[in-house]
């Protein structure tokens, strides 16, 4: 499966499936770059992306005129081939632990950025597993792109 066959199934009507598709695994060189910014080694995580965090980001951060005031670009189908350049070569990465509420635990987030014209930043949340024959993964969360620099 592509990304682009992820995308054409997260906006599909006739069902609400949930595919996650595996874009590359954190090598070493990208891993020491992880580590030297955050703080936190995830060598040998996989980055994913599956159908829901496409139709989050794309339902956030894809209407034009919300977008525009906020001094964003709104996504589309085309902004998400930008995704390997973001993610295989940030220029910079941010850790980020929140909370999604007072009640729940925090979640780790990696901020990857890089400018490519505009300033794309991809969150991705840092999943830990300890059963065994699963995988530790960057799951994506969301995306999007701005015309200045943003600091988290």
């Amino acid at each position: 499966m592509t990304l682009e066959d992820l995308f054409e199934l997260a906006f599909n009507k006739l069902t609400n499936q949930h595919v996650m598709l595996d874009l590359l695994t954190v090598d070493h060189e990208l891993g020491a770059k992880i580590l030297a910014e955050t703080g936190i080694d995830v060598t040998g995580f996989i980055i994913s992306i599956d159908t829901y965090g496409i139709r989050h980001a794309i339902e956030r951060h894809g209407d034009e005129k919300k977008e525009a005031t906020k001094g964003q670009v709104a996504l589309n189908k085309a902004a998400f081939h930008s995704l390997f350049l973001v993610l295989s070569e940030p220029e910079s990465i941010t850790f980020d632990p929140r909370k999604r509420s007072p009640s729940s635990t925090v979640v780790e987030t990696l901020i990857f950025e890089k400018q490519i014209i505009d300033y794309h930043y991809v969150f991705k949340e840092i999943r830990r597993v300890k059963k065994k024959g699963k995988s530790n993964r960057l799951v994506f969360q969301t995306m999007f792109i701005t015309k200045k620099r943003r600091t988290f």
